[in-house]
């Protein structure tokens, strides 16, 4: 998932940085552990439209295909999608 997702920010042409967090380091009552594994959050929206969590309870996730994350394509769709909406002032907080 993280090469695809490297591949997907060079391919939308923009300086991001990529902070990569392993939830069982975060205290047991930051919600960010709520979010299933792997997710990709920008500006704290999910970029497949989970909402956030209200527990901090850690699961797996498995994205529809073939194998269980999504491809470089759809990651550069969300990508631009989530950007747009910044750009619109629609996104998330921060």
């Amino acid at each position: 998932m993280k090469e695809r997702l490297e591949q997907a920010i060079r391919v939308v042409g923009r300086d991001l940085d990529l902070v990569q967090i392993d939830q069982q380091s975060l205290d047991s009552s930051d919600l960010r552990r709520g979010y299933p594994a792997p997710t990709v959050l920008v500006n704290e929206s999910d970029l497949f439209g989970t909402e956030a969590p209200k527990t901090p309870s850690m699961g797996c996730r498995m994205y529809e295909g073939p194998d269980g994350v999504p491809s470089v394509s759809d990651l550069v769709d969300r990508l631009q999608e989530a950007f747009a909406q910044v750009a619109d002032g629609e996104g998330g907080e921060g």
